[in-house]
């Protein structure tokens, strides 16, 4: 990923500075000057929700003056001049941002430091569970609440609606009974995300959750249940706005011949 991110930006560098070398790999010999060489640093992923949407590529745009040149200032303020100019460019078909972090000039070398921020199609990421408890749950979680139910990774274009995100389950016991029936007790993880900070989000949960079990009810294979809703939520700024994370477990004891 990195080197194509350089690639695009040396690319769009190109368009301001038509006679100057850009090197984005490693310089081994054969330098000329004035040039170019794009430095990654390093890299951090940004999150809501526990659901990443952006990546920060942190890069060292290094301008190299021609050797004649002398006059460092007017030739370094005429460089940052053209790159200040460098807010955003094309990669991967998507628009990207380019903030800057930093300038300096250490021995004769503009260092002039970009974030640029890359956006994650989350939806590549959105898995769907094999187990046929999970899914059960999550049609019925869905059929009763009229929200969205994902399986790990949510979906944040679904934030203005809110949405619930199911995590593995977590089988705590498997027994067998007299009869040869087998027994689990599973707990189910279960978050809803929002930013709909209007709605009362405890009592529409304990309402969705009251009618899940319900439905549970019907289901014979299911003998107890019950569900727990944390008092707590995580509170996160996302495009402006504030993400509400409050955090659900199901209990449910199943049994199969």
């Amino acid at each position: 990923m990195i080197n194509e991110i350089k690639l695009a930006l040396g690319k769009e560098l190109r368009k301001s500075f038509k006679n100057e070398k850009i090197y984005t790999e490693k310089i081994r010999q054969g330098i000329k000057f004035p040039c170019f060489y794009l430095k990654y640093i390093n890299k951090e992923t940004q999150t809501v929700a526990y659901i990443d949407y952006s990546e920060t590529y942190k890069i060292d745009i290094m301008y190299m003056k021609d050797l004649n040149q002398n006059d460092d200032d007017y030739v370094f303020s005429s460089v940052i001049s053209k790159l200040e100019s460098l807010t955003q460019f094309i990669f991967n078909d998507t628009k990207v941002k380019v903030n800057l972090y930093e300038t300096d000039i250490v021995d004769g070398v503009l260092h002039y430091i970009v974030d640029i921020l890359v956006p994650i199609n989350n939806k590549n990421k959105i898995q769907k569970s094999k187990n046929e408890t999970c899914i059960l749950i999550s049609n019925i979680i869905e059929k009763v609440s009229g929200k969205k139910v994902y399986y790990i990774n949510g979906d944040l274009e679904e934030i203005d609606n809110g949405f619930f995100v199911l995590e593995p389950d977590n089988l705590k016991t498997e027994s067998y009974g007299i009869t040869a029936i087998k027994q689990k007790e599973r707990v189910i993880n279960i978050r809803y995300t929002s930013k709909d900070i209007s709605l009362d989000i405890p009592d529409f949960l304990e309402k969705t959750m009251d009618k899940v079990i319900s439905d549970i009810k019907l289901i014979s294979e299911f003998r107890k249940f019950n569900y727990e809703i944390d008092i707590d939520y995580d509170n996160e700024e996302f495009n402006g706005f504030n993400v509400l994370s409050h955090e659900l477990s199901l209990n449910l004891v199943e049994r199969k011949k």
